[in-house]
Formats: C-alpha cells, sequence, structure tokens
C-alpha cells in the first residue's frame, strides 16, 4: 500500500493519493485493533501497548491526509469512509468530541447526497441514470441495484427501502 502512495505522490494524482492514504489508514486502524485486543488478551505488556497506540496514532495521520488529498480531486466515498474510520478510531481511543465531529461530518454528507445520488454506489442521478426514490425517506437507489429491468428513464417507481424499510 505505501508503494501506491509513493506511486501516485511520484505521479501527482491526487485521488490516488486520498485513496491510497484510506487503505493505508484503515489497514493501520485495523492492526492497532488487533494488537490492542492482544494486549488485553494477554494482560498487558507496556511495550506491546505502546506499539498499539503508535499504530493507532498512524491510522490517524493516514486517514487525516485521505481527507486531505481529497479536497483536491473529491471522490465521495473515499470521504465517506474516511470521516466514518476516523469517527470509530476516535471513539476507540476514547476522544468522544472528535468522534461525534467525524460521525457529523459523514452523516452530514450522506444526508446531502442521499436524493441526488445512488445510496449504492453514489453515481449521480440523471438521463442515464434512471434512479427509484423511497416514498418515505426520498432515498434515492439505482434501478440497477434494485433488480428492475425495462424501466422507463423518467419514471421512479417506489422500492423496498433500505434505510427506513418502508416500500
Amino acid at each position: 500500500l505505501k508503494k501506491c502512495w509513493a506511486l501516485s505522490e511520484q505521479l501527482g494524482i491526487a485521488s490516488d493519493q486520498a485513496m491510497a492514504a484510506l487503505n493505508i489508514g484503515v489497514t493501520l486502524w485495523t492492526q492497532g485493533l488487533a494488537e490492542h485486543q492482544a494486549v488485553a488478551a494477554a494482560g498487558g505488556g507496556l511495550q506491546m501497548q505502546e506499539q498499539s497506540d503508535e499504530r493507532l496514532g498512524e491510522a490517524h495521520k493516514w486517514l487525516t491526509t485521505a481527507l486531505d488529498r481529497n479536497t483536491v480531486a473529491p471522490i465521495i466515498t473515499t470521504e465517506l469512509d474516511a470521516t466514518l474510520n476516523l469517527s470509530c478510531l476516535a471513539f476507540f481511543t476514547s476522544q468522544e468530541a472528535e468522534a461525534l465531529k467525524h460521525l457529523h461530518a459523514h452523516l452530514d454528507l450522506c444526508v446531502k447526497k442521499a436524493r441526488h445520488s445512488c445510496a449504492g454506489c453514489w453515481q449521480l442521478r440523471g438521463e442515464d441514470a434512471p434512479m427509484s426514490t423511497c416514498s418515505g425517506c426520498k432515498v434515492a437507489r439505482s434501478v440497477l441495484h434494485l433488480g428492475i429491468s425495462s424501466l422507463n428513464h423518467n419514471t421512479y417507481l417506489a422500492y423496498k427501502c433500505y434505510s427506513c424499510k418502508r416500500m
């Protein structure tokens, strides 16, 4: 993953840098979590705990880098994944205010995009991208994800919503 980061940095491709930083951050966050659980199961060990804390700190750095690089050439899924992982990481490290800040950013982005993009793949709604809209919460889904075929592009049929469970 760090080779992907180095290559994307060398080529100057901001979207690839953001994705590489996100993947590195998620990997380090997962490793740090596993190390922390191993420390707890083993009954401690200061050196192991410091290693876990260091790994979580690196994860935070990379996830923040992913958000920073994503502002140059924004990709919605990168921003969603980075904010959600930063929220989980902050909560895990007992930084509740920071966790809420990142969770708020994540949910705010979901709400802003929900009516104009497919909630499954974030494809923008348009002439070539027919969407169905939930009659309850108005979240859009691509008809391709719903398994609906031969649909008039201007028609938005009701569907069983994954968000509010309404039809």
